[in-house]
């Protein structure tokens, strides 16, 4: 049965690729047991990799391979070079790759990889050096816990160089994906960090608009005419712009997108579009990365689309950074190129795909944008999906000791857990730790119950203190995925779901800056709002203010409590009052002193000031006392009253206390 065309696109052009994937193993032996081991496993294509790490030549005379069912024995010389790899196969092959039914091997029973599930052993005459079992495989000696997970269309790679002979050393991949190796340290960069909607994406529309010779982006949604304008500006002045769209993006009307895509193919823009159409050859589920590499020295990074909105005063809560590195943009513009390429099958040229689209109408004009005057310098790691976002996250809260700030639109269920490898199930170990563990879980959209239930449990099973929230004055929805670890802050397009880790592609970065850790976390607690938490940290407080208006003196009473919660205010003069606002006002009673407590039904939160009323039937302020008072503070506009009274409120999202 001849290779898939995955299979042959592997031999013809990734020979350089495989060779960079060997691990270093130790050499502190002269053992070939010691160097060879199993590198790759293809079940559905039949094959597998064996890598030499070693400073030495490795003859593989007298190895045999086993999968328990079947057997090959190399009974010739055969080598594998220092930092070489050698692929057997099961099928019809490239000249380079070693058939089962080469000469130098004996075969006996019937050696067939399973897709389901199966197991290889690599034995040096009669020493089992290595093993390695997959999918529903029932494990085989030398193997400890569980099979490595391969799905269907996938492979295994081994991660590095480490040999536990467990899944801990496999990873399952794709053709197509990439994996690159990143600097211990990350690169040195200067950041800029801004945040939605303050920034009104002008940052961006900034960094945009200072290219000199290229422009790429890979991006989930680009519907923003501001940015197009920009893009088609700099075509005109000679710069190459590329631009990588999702082609399927889930449950959204991409009309407006294509006509812009058009007129910017039209303006001699390069477009391309991935997952266009249901394929075989689909390396990711989504491609949801939101990056921008510009003259290969900078990198725009955000959590955001770049949408009308988010390039506007109406966008989502979310985090991005301008980075100026040469080493992380000539890092990103790698992944870039991979994914760009049409040679997988699951990119095609818009102008084929849509060869009768409209152009958009009338673009804005390209305003002026300053380049930010504030940045700070740092190290970054970039980190992707499907290549290593999981790991990456769990290894920077692991390292957290004195805060974990995490801001969500999404968390499933299967990563709620507080038990098992979960992103909660880390966070409450970090809280554990003693560290500050917080997360903030948006709840307004169509899984909104079902997140409100997630808050739920981990506020009530975890150290974790967890809010949800359904929208503010600011913003209407939590769209960011941001991660506060101590002074390192994460920043990118990675939801904690399962398919946002291991099946779309997802791009982010790892700003380690005590100063940007600051600002993003100053940004996190005011999201985070005043709940039951911060209660148990301050008191319920309740302050006074008079104010002076036409009709006489008002007294305004608020407390630190958070909104949708139902208060009980006692004004000391006979009047009760009931309400889900945390502030109340009441013109002032005649001479006298008085008490007044308010309280938070349900809970055993409250709290009581006095004031003193000297003077005639308008009443004055004379003075307050009060453990909870720290100043009187006298206002004589009369229109502060009115803004009180009609501030826009929100209401409390169902069931949720911790809003």
């Amino acid at each position: 049965m001849p290779f898939s065309k995955n299979v042959k696109i592997l031999f013809a052009t990734a020979a350089v690729f495989l060779l960079c994937q060997i691990p270093v193993f130790s050499d502190s032996s002269d053992a070939a047991s010691d160097t060879v081991l199993i590198t790759e496993v293809h079940p559905k294509d039949e094959y597998f990799v064996l890598s030499n790490g070693a400073s030495f030549d490795v003859d593989l005379k007298g190895f045999r391979i086993t999968d328990g069912e079947g057997i090959l024995t190399v009974i010739r010389s055969l080598t594998i070079p220092s930092g070489g790899s050698l692929t057997f196969t099961g099928r019809d092959s490239p000249e380079h790759a070693i058939a089962y039914t080469d000469t130098r091997l004996s075969r006996s029973g019937n050696l067939l990889l399973a897709d389901s599930g199966d197991e290889l052993q690599l034995y040096d005459g009669d020493a089992q050096i290595d093993s390695v079992c997959w999918g529903k495989s029932k494990g085989t000696e030398g193997w400890l816990g569980e099979p490595a997970p391969c799905s269907s269309g996938y492979y295994l790679l081994r991660r590095d160089c480490a040999d536990s002979d467990s899944s801990e050393d496999w990873k399952q991949t794709k053709f197509g994906w990439t994996k690159l190796d990143v600097p211990d340290s990350g690169f040195y960069a200067k950041i800029h960090p801004f945040s939605f909607p303050e920034s009104r994406g002008e940052p961006i529309l900034a960094a945009l608009s200072s290219a000199e010779s290229r422009i790429d982006i890979c991006i989930y949604l680009l519907s923003s005419p501001d940015i197009i304008s920009i893009l088609c500006k700099k075509l005109s002045e000679g710069v190459s712009v590329r631009v990588l769209v999702e082609g399927s993006p889930l449950g959204t009307d991409i009309s407006k997108e294509v006509s812009l895509m058009k007129t910017l193919s039209d303006s001699g823009g390069h477009v391309r579009l991935i997952n266009h159409q249901d394929s075989e050859n689909v390396r990711y589920l989504y491609v949801h990365s939101k990056y921008a590499v510009i003259d290969n020295s900078s990198v725009i990074i955000t959590s955001e689309n770049w949408t009308t909105g988010n390039i506007g005063d109406s966008g989502n809560r979310g985090w991005g950074a301008i980075a100026v590195s040469t080493g992380l943009a000539g890092y990103f513009e790698r992944v870039f190129d991979n994914d760009f390429s049409m040679e997988w099958g699951d990119v095609e040229e818009f102008d084929f795909l849509y060869p009768n689209a409209r152009p958009f109408g009338e673009l804005p004009e390209c305003g002026t944008y300053e380049n930010a005057s504030t940045w700070y310098e740092a190290s970054v790691v970039p980190v992707f999906s499907p290549d290593d976002s999981f790991a990456a996250m769990h290894g920077l809260i692991d390292g957290a000791e004195e805060r974990v700030f995490a801001e969500q639109m999404d968390l499933a269920a299967s990563l709620s857990s507080r038990s098992g490898d979960t992103p909660i199930a880390w966070m409450n170990a970090a809280a554990e730790r003693g560290a500050d563990s917080r997360l903030v879980l948006d709840t307004s959209q169509s899984d909104g119950e079902e997140h409100e239930k997630v808050v739920s449990e981990v506020s009530s099973s975890t150290s974790v203190k967890a809010v949800g929230i359904s929208g503010r004055e600011e913003f209407q929805l939590v769209h960011n995925k941001g991660v506060i670890c101590d002074d390192k802050v994460w920043i990118g397009s990675v939801n904690w779901t399962a398919n946002s880790f291991y099946r779309n592609r997802e791009s982010a970065v790892i700003i380690e800056s005590k100063e940007i850790s600051d600002y993003f976390a100053e940004l996190f607690l005011r999201d985070f709002g005043v709940n039951y938490y911060t209660l148990e940290e301050t008191g319920l407080e309740l302050k006074m203010e008079r104010v002076g208006t036409s009709k006489g003196d008002v007294l305004v009473l608020s407390v630190n409590g958070p909104d949708g919660a139902e208060y009980e205010w006692d004004l000391g003069n006979g009047t009760i009052r009931t309400g889900f606002l945390n502030r109340t006002l009441f013109r002032l009673p005649g001479p006298g002193t008085y008490t007044v407590t308010v309280s938070i039904a349900g809970t055993d939160y409250s709290c009581s000031a006095t004031y003193t009323v000297d003077g005639d039937e308008n009443g004055y302020l004379a003075h307050l006392t009060s453990d909870y008072i720290f100043a009187a503070v006298s206002v004589l506009a009369a229109g502060i009253a009115v803004a009180i009274l009609h501030r826009r409120e929100r209401p409390a999202a169902r069931g949720n206390l911790y809003r």
